[in-house]
């Protein structure tokens, strides 16, 4: 299974067929992610213990920090999403 890229045997993550885009979670590994300003240092040690990554401010592409998968950000009225990159 590949990611479309013309890659034979590509990894899409540990959940085989992969949405292309998700909201507050990368489509590859379902990492969840926190964006947005400065929090307090008890929402930061929280997060770390559900398993949330902060990213912050994040720009328009970045790598998942989990599984580093390459992200688009598009950030709407409604929230922000994650697109996975195509080649």
């Amino acid at each position: 299974m590949g990611t479309g890229c013309g890659v034979p045997g590509t990894d899409l993550g540990a959940r085989g067929n992969v949405s292309q885009t998700t909201k507050n979670a990368c489509p590859a590994c379902g990492a969840k992610f926190r964006v947005g300003g400065l929090l307090p240092s008890a929402e930061v040690t929280r997060l770390k213990t559900v398993g949330i990554i902060d990213l912050g401010e994040p720009a328009d592409r970045l790598d998942c920090p989990k599984c580093n998968a390459r992200l688009k950000v598009v950030t709407v009225r409604m929230g922000t999403f994650f697109q996975m990159e195509t080649c």
